[in-house]
């Protein structure tokens, strides 16, 4: 899977799971990390 795949595929995550996600730690986890990994 390249980097352009994997950022659809999270932005696709994100929109379904944004009304869900309500703290920092959640948004960390949820966004932030898989997003990091996706660059590599």
């Amino acid at each position: 899977m390249s980097v352009d795949e994997k950022i659809a595929a999270l932005a696709q995550r994100i929109s379904k799971l944004r009304d869900s996600v309500e703290t920092e730690e959640a948004t960390k986890n949820a966004f932030i990390m898989p997003f990091i990994g996706a660059l590599g």
